[in-house]
């Protein structure tokens, strides 16, 4: 009884020291949020297409063990990372069209790779890719544009971008903090070891 007790109530502390997960909380505008899909490559070579913006969660509190490269620079070694990947895939390539929207994540945005070829995103889908999910190599455009058409800006952990496509479509990946736990987890953390002590002393 007394070992179960223990093993129970340090299971819960364990949990809520965890670091947490930092998902796409919410979507305004033309945009929605989906499971990961089975394939990422653009529509004409197999892989998906839509009509709005579409957000999905890929890999969560990844550690990283070098710098990772992202537009303009550098997320040092050491940083606990989750990642996003969005994008605008058309269906039809003879029909260009804009969608803007504003998505939300439960952590600040640290980075953004959105290079035309999506060089950046390629070289890191190794790491950061969603389990199951088919990630293409880098090829023309599909990345954002550097022609006024595409646009983005970033407030803490909110991302309101426009992104004008034809098919292919753009892609981008985005990187945010993973959250790190509130102060007063750390106090029910600090009461649920007492509580063990507590426990251990009356059951011995």
């Amino acid at each position: 009884m007394n070992k179960s007790i223990t093993a129970i109530l340090m299971g819960l502390a364990f949990l809520m020291v965890s670091p947490a997960q930092s998902a796409v909380l919410g979507v305004s505008g033309q945009g929605e949020i989906i499971g990961a899909p089975a394939n990422v490559d653009d529509e004409a070579r197999g892989g998906v297409s839509n009509t709005l913006i579409q957000a999905f969660d890929e890999q969560q509190s990844v550690l990283l063990a070098t710098d990772l490269t992202v537009d303009g620079g550098t997320v040092a070694a050491g940083t606990r990372v989750d990642s996003h990947m969005l994008f605008y895939n058309p269906v039809n390539s003879a029909t260009v069209s804009n969608r803007t929207a504003t998505f939300t994540f439960s952590g600040n945005i640290i980075g953004l790779m959105t290079d035309i070829n999506g060089n950046l995103e390629a070289a890191s889908s190794s790491l950061l890719g969603a389990t199951g999910t088919s990630y293409p190599g880098p090829f023309s455009f599909r990345g954002l544009e550097n022609d006024n058409t595409d646009s983005f800006t970033v407030s803490g952990n909110t991302l309101t971008i426009t992104m004008y496509a034809s098919n292919p479509g753009d892609w981008i990946r985005v990187v945010t903090a993973t959250p790190v736990p509130e102060p007063s987890t750390w106090l029910m953390l600090g009461l649920a070891m007492l509580t063990v002590m507590g426990l251990r002393r009356r059951l011995v």
